[in-house]
């Protein structure tokens, strides 16, 4: 995800900061400087506090605050 201008990648609840490209299993790649490039070709710069899901879809803060009002009343 985008925080504070970089982009910053979180595995089992710690954070670092990208410094290379980062491949998901998809092909998704995920650049240091902000750029996605799709595993379709299609390339997404990021925006402060846009999201990378592991299948490669960009989220952002809008999409990520609605989903998780769904996933809640889901649960309820």
């Amino acid at each position: 995800y985008l925080k504070e201008g970089k982009v910053v990648s979180r595995v089992a609840g710690k954070e670092t900061t990208v410094e290379k490209d980062i491949t998901l299993k998809n092909g998704t790649v995920v650049s240091a400087n902000g750029t996605v490039k799709t595993a379709d070709g299609k390339t997404v710069t990021l925006k402060e506090g846009d999201v990378v899901s592991q299948d490669g879809k960009v989220w952002n803060k809008k999409e990520l605050h609605d989903q998780n009002k769904v996933l809640k009343s889901e649960t309820k």
